[in-house]
């Protein structure tokens, strides 16, 4: 959004609106224009007033945070499960599993936790275990070593884990 308008500290003409505080700026030089006083204000809520409220008298500035809790994307559950599904990647492409075998552990994983994401030490053992397992089962080279090295744990508390896992 372009305004003819001239800035007196700068001399020059071009003047825009900044997108996030909706303030006119000089696009050369950044300066704020303080002749007048400039509103920008977003309600995310149903006109409560929740957000973002600036101003060249005050700044204010509100997180809209019932607006947040209420139209996330995705519940706790399913925040959950992101987190551990990209856990589960990251870990499983270290090791570089065939897509097979990556298949493979997430059902597990998924089976053995009943459906209940979470993160955490003991989650990521257990992603360690099932790895082990497919990975025995399947013949591929890899140890227990070298799993417990990939997610950096003892072999000690893998192997306890994969011990459940059977």
């Amino acid at each position: 959004m372009e305004e003819a308008m001239h800035f007196e500290k700068c001399g020059e003409e071009r003047v825009i609106t900044d997108a996030i505080t909706g303030m006119m700026v000089c696009e050369s030089y950044g300066f704020v224009n303080e002749e007048a006083i400039y509103t920008a204000a977003w309600d995310f809520a149903t006109g409560d007033g929740m957000g973002n409220s600036v101003s060249a008298t005050d700044t204010r500035v509100r997180a809209a945070s019932r607006w947040v809790n209420n139209n996330r994307a995705y519940d706790n559950h399913q925040g959950k499960e992101v987190i551990a599904m990209k856990k589960l990647e990251d870990i499983t492409s270290l090791m570089r599993l065939p897509v097979e075998r990556v298949c493979e552990v997430k059902y597990t994983v998924e089976k053995l936790s009943r459906g209940r994401w979470c993160a955490g030490r003991w989650f990521d053992i257990l992603i360690g275990a099932c790895i082990y397992v497919i990975v025995r089962q399947s013949h591929l080279p890899l140890t227990i070593i070298e799993i417990a090295v990939i997610i950096n744990y003892d072999v000690s508390e893998l192997g306890r884990m994969y011990n459940r896992v059977l």
